[in-house]
């Protein structure tokens, strides 16, 4: 069926923009900020506020798909 495709993808791409925020907002502070600054606390609470943003904004696209799809 079409929807599980759909569910696939958009979860496939979910993972792959979280990673690339991790990767991005986590990968290069540590090293580049002193040892004593809280890095961890401010990127944890970065990407609690952009995930679920992302994963709203996916589940929209999804029914708006499947509704374009089902008319």
């Amino acid at each position: 069926p079409p929807s599980d495709g759909d569910m696939n993808m958009a979860s496939n791409h979910n993972g792959m923009d979280s990673i690339g925020k991790q990767m991005t907002v986590g990968g290069h502070s540590p090293m580049d900020q002193p040892a004593d600054m809280p890095v961890s606390e401010s990127e944890a609470g970065d990407l609690r506020e952009t995930n679920p943003a992302e994963s709203k904004r996916l589940t929209r696209g999804q029914i708006t798909l499947r509704r374009f799809l089902r008319n």
